[in-house]
């Protein structure tokens, strides 16, 4: 048999979630009277409490419970206002003497195509409005095709239309809902239970992730800055988190590509007891750390939202310009044209300084503090994950009046491997106060200086750098000699 060609706005649908093999195998000996078990619908009103664990790799997971009366024994839970990015696979439900016997997803949502595709076969109605009339008229019609259009025999006659249906001037009716079909997306779930007050899921979703934003207000007259950290929450899904209580991930979790494993019934009751006693310091967990703001937090569908995440008021900062290649041997009379220095921003993040605590990844926006006129922009840049007690540094972008220059002064080739070069650099500074510069460069392997008009660091095996003072309105030449024996 060929295989039925797929059209063009059918979608993948999501797996079934499958049972384990001892669920399965307790479901194939229960009593027949199971088919005629009661069904309940557990909708978004019955949650209690819910938990939102984001992490900021698109991933997130949702512990919640909602209150139910479960009969004894079996029953059928309809579980609504779960999000329809959900992980198959990841799910898990638990309660007190609850015992899930199957557990799967209902994410093929209605749309006027899945209805027509659904009703494969089966008699529709078919509206007509007459604009000139103002009259509509009905006939029954069979849904013959749906690949590639909409085929439809109404009475003797076959109706084809290409793309989408109507145009305005027809609709199909349905008189029910074909099974399978859903209104929103929906976990279904067979359980046996001792009659129950509560039922606590738990899943992964995409769709919702974080980052961290920081606003830094620099003070040049105390050298400080006045730090803020920011959670910056986004929910891409269409489902909407009302009351959460909120944690935030911080660092890498290995991911399968796969189902993820459902948690384990005692690890849900860990999440959702570590969500209700927030504490406001970030807690190590392996190799991550865990957010709390200490506090419910809302989320609507596709929202962006900020939450406080730290703040440090007086904070020590470095100022750099740096000049980086400007010390780079420049081959036979070479030289470089004045370059502007880049103007970096470095603090170290210690409690001394009023952090002391991980930063997670983001992005650092610095402004000026401006006097009496509005606070300016200085720049931007991506900070890493920052340990505790390690150094942070920002480039904030190029500097207007400090600039750097190269040229070769000597050159003598002493062998086919080997040759000496002079070169001086000249460090210009048009500020009205005296600067900080440092250059670097790299070297070919088997370098020596053999003269310096200041002292260099060995940064690495061929790399090196001068750290020089400027002063204001002036200039400072660096001049150094180098002797090249490639090994």
């Amino acid at each position: 048999m060929s295989a039925v060609p797929k059209h063009p706005l059918t979608r993948p649908r999501p797996r079934p979630l499958v049972a384990s093999a001892a669920a399965v195998l307790g479901l194939l000996l229960v009593s027949p009277a199971l088919a005629e078990t009661p069904e309940i619908d557990l909708g978004a009103e019955t949650r209690e409490a819910l938990s939102l664990t984001v992490y900021n790799q698109d991933l997130a997971l949702v512990v919640e419970r909602r209150r139910v009366e479960l009969p004894a024994g079996a029953a059928r839970l309809r579980i609504s206002g779960v999000s329809p990015l959900l992980q198959p696979g990841s799910a898990s439900l638990s309660g007190e003497g609850l015992q899930v016997l199957e557990l799967s997803s209902h994410f093929d949502l209605l749309t006027p195509y899945r209805l027509l595709e659904a009703s494969l076969g089966r008699t529709v109605r078919l509206a007509r409005f007459n604009p000139m009339t103002g009259e509509e008229t009905i006939e029954e019609a069979t849904v013959l095709s749906v690949q590639d259009g909409v085929v439809l025999k109404v009475g003797d006659r076959i109706e084809a239309e290409r793309g989408g249906f109507g145009g305005g001037l027809r609709r199909v009716i349905f008189d029910e809902i074909p099974a399978g079909l859903a209104e929103t997306p929906t976990l279904g779930a067979l359980v046996e239970s001792q009659g129950g007050k509560a039922v606590t899921l738990s899943y992964l979703t995409s769709g919702l992730t974080w980052q961290a934003d920081y606003i830094a207000r620099l003070d040049e007259a105390k050298g400080t800055l006045a730090i803020s950290g920011l959670a910056t929450l986004t929910n891409g899904s269409q489902t909407g988190y009302a009351d959460a209580r909120l944690r935030l991930v911080a660092g890498a979790v290995n991911r399968a590509g796969g189902p993820v494993r459902p948690l384990a019934r005692g690890a849900v009751a860990t999440a959702m007891a570590v969500a209700e006693a927030a504490d406001l310091a970030p807690q190590a967990e392996g190799e991550i750390y865990v957010y709390d703001p200490g506090r419910a937090v809302s989320l609507l569908p596709q929202e962006t939202k900020q939450v406080a995440l730290l703040s440090a008021s007086e904070v020590p900062f470095d100022q750099e310009f740096r000049l980086e290649g400007l010390a780079s041997l420049l081959g036979r009379g070479g030289e470089i044209e004045p370059v502007k220095a880049q103007n970096l921003l470095r603090f170290k993040n210690d409690g001394e300084a009023g952090l002391g605590r991980p930063l997670p990844a983001g992005v650092l926006r610095a402004y000026g503090l401006g006097g009496k006129a509005p606070p300016l922009f200085l720049g931007e840049d991506r900070i890493r994950h920052t340990a505790e007690g390690e150094e942070v540094e920002v480039a904030l972008g190029q500097a207007f009046d400090v600039t750097g220059e190269a040229r070769q002064t000597a050159f003598e080739q002493l062998s086919s491997g080997s040759f000496e070069a002079a070169q001086e650099v000249t460090l210009r500074n048009a500020k009205a106060r005296p600067v900080t510069v440092k250059v670097t460069g790299d070297l070919p392997p088997g370098w020596k200086i053999l003269d310096q008009s200041a002292n260099h660091e060995t940064e690495t095996a061929t790399r090196v750098a001068w750290t020089l003072e400027v002063p204001a309105g002036g200039e400072t030449v660096l001049a150094y000699k180098v002797r090249v024996v490639r090994p």
